[in-house]
């Protein structure tokens, strides 16, 4: 049991710290930001507006957490967002 304990709070630190590397946050509105200004190359306070945009369509005008990263899996998920290949 000590042993899985371990395994599991060093996946976590692992994975926050991968994170963290990556988009230099831990906010989801943020990486929505950053993966889309890699994918598009466009400045980021283009990507910035049409963030906003993307949430003011929805209805929401100050996005918690939660509903940025159900967003920004959702955009994963549809294609919208295509995953980095870190192997280059």
């Amino acid at each position: 049991m000590k042993n899985f304990l371990l395994i599991v709070v060093a996946l976590c630190l692992f994975g926050t710290a991968a994170t963290y590397m990556r988009y230099k946050s831990f906010s989801p509105c943020v990486w929505i930001e950053h993966d889309l200004i890699r994918e598009s190359g466009l400045p980021k306070l283009v990507v910035q507006g049409q963030v906003r945009a993307l949430f003011l369509a929805k209805g929401i005008a100050d996005p918690t957490p939660y509903q940025c990263i159900k967003t920004w899996w959702g955009m994963r998920a549809d294609g919208t967002l295509k995953p980095t290949d870190t192997r280059r």
